[in-house]
């Protein structure tokens, strides 16, 4: 009777493990940077729609004529799109996942660190000024794209 009943548990667990599997990956939340905080802290939740900090699976939207400074705070997130004006300052910033600068857009990296293991696509316009690039992430200026670096980024 004993060896019944952990046949059947075992049965059971194996079934919940085969039905987990085949629901495929999970995909986090889209998060669009509003800098209602004031703040620009990433990690401040009242300056994110919806409310809430992205995580690591969830893609960030920074779009189009909005105007964000990330000027402080750490965040790991999957992917940035960017149609507006993003300029990270003091924060720090991990992708996982592809990230674009879309044409008319700008990304500005000026003292803060941009890294991750994802890649960073730029068919808009990059200026660096300062902060560092790093992990084992790629940045890809494309043929749209336009590349500035001034002072010291490493």
């Amino acid at each position: 009777m004993f060896n019944r009943k952990i046949s059947i548990i075992f049965m059971a667990a194996m079934a919940l493990l085969a039905l987990s599997s085949a629901a495929g990956p999970a995909f986090g939340a889209d998060y669009s940077w509003t800098g209602a905080a004031g703040d620009g802290s990433v990690s401040n939740l009242e300056n994110w729609s919806p409310a809430g900090v992205p995580g690591a699976g969830d893609n960030v939207l920074i779009g189009e004529g909005v105007i964000a400074e990330f000027s402080s705070g750490e965040i790991s997130f999957n992917s940035l799109t960017c149609q507006g004006d993003l300029t990270v300052g003091n924060a720090i910033i991990r992708m996982s996942g592809v990230s674009t600068v879309e044409t008319g857009a700008s990304l500005t990296l000026e003292f803060g660190t941009m890294g991750g293991t994802g890649e960073i696509r730029v068919h808009g316009a990059m200026v660096w000024s300062g902060g560092t690039l790093d992990d084992a992430g790629a940045l890809f200026i494309e043929s749209d794209g336009d590349l500035s670096i001034l002072g010291t980024g490493t």
